[in-house]
């Protein structure tokens, strides 16, 4: 894990170190020898993440960087909060993976309780929602392609 946010419940601690910890707060921090950096603010949050050599991913006010994973392959996984309102309880959650490059491979984008989910593969161009029906269990209720 690169740059895992704290406040985040389901955020593990890797034991491998972070190499520009210290760093100061205006510079990309990061491993040297991975394809992800970032940047904090002054309250220690994610304000920018730079996946591979362009893709750029910026916090805001409605959206909130909430963890980073580095998977194997060369791939990232980012956590988005997404709010309606600045300080407003939160409205989606929205996961990315990325390749090394920075090129988006998928995204799942679900409701806050889980109950629905929308799930994007960008390679085959590929689509669909799952909910919660009455009896607990995923079901399908569409797939398209795009």
């Amino acid at each position: 894990m690169i740059a895992a946010d704290s406040t985040y419940p389901s955020t593990q601690v890797f034991p491998r170190q972070e190499s520009t910890l210290a760093a100061p707060r205006g510079r990309w921090q990061g491993a040297a020898n991975s394809p992800v950096a970032y940047r904090r603010d002054s309250l220690g949050q994610i304000r920018e993440l730079r996946i591979g050599a362009w893709r750029v991913l910026a916090a805001t006010e409605t959206r909130r960087i909430a963890d980073v994973r580095e998977l194997s392959a060369g791939r990232t996984a980012v956590l988005i909060e997404r709010r309606g309102v600045p300080s407003g309880p939160v409205t989606s959650l929205l996961w990315q993976l990325y390749d090394g490059a920075g090129r988006l491979l998928s995204a799942m984008q679900s409701s806050p309780d889980g109950q629905r989910t929308l799930m994007m593969n960008y390679q085959t161009r590929q689509a669909c929602q799952v909910n919660v029906n009455d009896a607990g269990t995923l079901e399908t209720v569409g797939e398209w392609f795009f």
